[in-house]
């Protein structure tokens, strides 16, 4: 008779992991006061290669790998870490250009993440080049279903076959 041996369950991490939250040119330590990161802690800066890296201390035992492959599939465990991981990122955004970190990028301490900052320098610098004097807008479109569109007339001349065509033109668009 054979047995199989269920796996036994791993202890959960100890310690403190750094939690990403997002990489900037440089930034004030006044823009950084009273900013919490995702564990409620305050964020802090790791320089390294003439970047900046903003983060926070993350408790392995829910920011760890397999808390996170857990945690991860919790709906409101997450729309908790991407709102306070979007609040940061949204206040370094008011003061210049920020590259976000995917959410649940947990490094081991402060110097991996200056190494990420020295091994990803071009690419980081170079998004961060393209976001500077620019803004974010977010736009939401709603569809009403069963809605029938409006086939106000725009204005133009053209006369009444110009304007059937962008009546006709309306509709389908509309319809698609």
């Amino acid at each position: 008779m054979t047995t199989t041996a269920e796996p036994a369950p791993t202890a959960p991490e100890t310690g403190s992991g750094v939690w990403l939250h997002g990489v900037v040119a440089e930034v004030a330590p006044a823009t950084l006061a009273g900013i919490a990161g995702i564990a409620g802690t305050p964020v802090r800066a790791v320089p390294g290669a003439g970047l900046v890296a903003v983060v926070g201390d993350a408790p392995l035992a829910e920011y760890g790998e397999e808390a996170l492959r857990r945690n991860l599939e919790d709906l409101g465990w997450l729309e908790r870490a991407a709102r306070a991981h979007h609040a940061v990122v949204d206040a370094l955004s008011r003061a210049g250009a920020v590259v976000p970190a995917r959410l649940a990028t947990v490094h081991r301490d402060d110097e991996r993440v200056a190494r990420v900052l020295t091994e990803r320098h071009d690419e980081l610098s170079g998004t961060l080049a393209r976001l500077a004097g620019r803004e974010e807008w977010g736009v939401k479109g709603y569809v009403v279903p069963g809605g029938v569109p409006r086939t106000e007339e725009p204005g133009g001349g053209g006369g009444a076959g110009a304007a059937y065509l962008r009546r006709r033109r309306a509709q389908l668009t509309a319809r698609e």
